[in-house]
């Protein structure tokens, strides 16, 4: 399969400034500091880790919600950071994103026929009668009726809206969905149904995904690949199969003990570490090893020496400087893991 999205060292830099007339920068929040990944055209990659990690920073960037500080950017081989506004937004047509917020992403003051048709009258000069057409049969791929077009968005339950929030990212039928955080707002049963109809949709229109969340389970049943974010990089990246039945970074380790596993289909991985703390302040993160106030396996190196992403086999990336060691101490009980559709 070929590559549609490609990061490359990318860095966001919020300022922290005093002053209203005369704003002094006193430093910065370091959202996104130099992560590079790929994702290749009809898979799903799953980005993790805990909040403010900067996962949703990374989701705005790709669609010009936010400019990056550094880094580029490619969409379908064209780097998104040195086009112009007219050229990003003929690309821009071919991406979507799914906010985590289904209750205010939604315009109160728009029907859901207005809501979904935007895109097409922002990037198209289809005619009323047609685009009124293509929502009614996006409304119906989503498992709602036709005449909830003409309703408005409070009148329809949590997993309702998302469903018209996904209608409205198919619009244009994009290449490539962000989906940020798109079911952590809703009840756990009604997270299934959403992410069934992604994944059928996904194996119809050969979608591509870049899905936001903190959920593991969640990530484990609808990804390829995952990427586990911590303090604005990545500590880890690799098949699904490689990250929750082989995790290597310490981290990821933690984060597979503080899922409850109640389906035995699902990798047991018990007796790794429990993790504890808060993540520390992007503004001043640690030296060396971000992780490493946290991790009980931090030596002096890992306060001094900044570990970088290697290759430990089969593109399982991870960076930490005692992989082995630390995979030697661990025990894990591996079970089958239920395949993406």
């Amino acid at each position: 399969m070929s590559i549609i999205l490609q990061i490359k060292d990318l860095k966001k830099y919020f300022p922290i400034t005093k002053g209203v007339i005369l704003k002094k920068t006193l430093g910065y929040v370091k959202a996104v500091d130099g992560v590079s990944f790929s994702i290749e055209r009809g898979e799903t990659f799953g980005l993790v880790g805990e909040s403010g990690s900067g996962k949703s920073t990374i989701g705005r960037l790709i669609v010009g919600l936010l400019q990056p500080t550094s880094g580029s950017i490619f969409f379908d081989k064209v780097d998104l950071t040195k086009i112009n506004k007219k050229e990003f937004q003929n690309i821009r047509r071919r991406m979507s994103m799914i906010f985590q917020d289904p209750f205010t992403s939604l315009d109160p003051r728009k029907n859901v026929m207005q809501i979904i048709a935007e895109p097409l009258i922002i990037h198209t000069d289809m005619e009323r009668k047609k685009r009124e057409e293509i929502v009614y049969q996006l409304l119906e791929r989503v498992g709602l009726r036709q005449e909830d077009a003409f309703k408005y968005p409070h009148q329809f339950s949590g997993g309702q809206r998302q469903r018209i929030a996904i209608a409205r990212a198919l619009t244009l039928s994009p290449d490539l969905i962000i989906a940020d955080e798109a079911v952590s707002a809703l009840d756990v049963s009604v997270q299934a149904k959403i992410i069934n109809i992604l994944m059928s949709l996904q194996k119809d229109l050969n979608l591509t995904y870049l899905f936001i969340a903190h959920d593991l389970s969640v990530v484990c049943h609808i990804s390829h690949k995952v990427g586990v974010m911590y303090l604005g990089k990545l500590v880890e990246v690799g098949s699904k199969s490689a990250i929750f039945q082989d995790p290597l970074h310490p981290y990821t380790q933690a984060l597979l003990e503080a899922v409850p596993v109640p389906d035995p289909n699902i990798m047991v991985a018990k007796g790794l570490m429990v993790l504890k703390g808060e993540i520390p302040s992007p503004i001043n993160p640690p030296s060396g090893c971000r992780f490493h106030p946290r991790c009980p396996y931090a030596t002096k190196r890992c306060t001094e020496e900044e570990p970088t992403l290697i290759d430990n086999g089969e593109n399982h990336l991870a960076a930490c400087h005692y992989t082995d060691e630390i995979k030697s101490k661990r025990k894990i009980i591996k079970q089958p893991l239920k395949d993406s559709a």
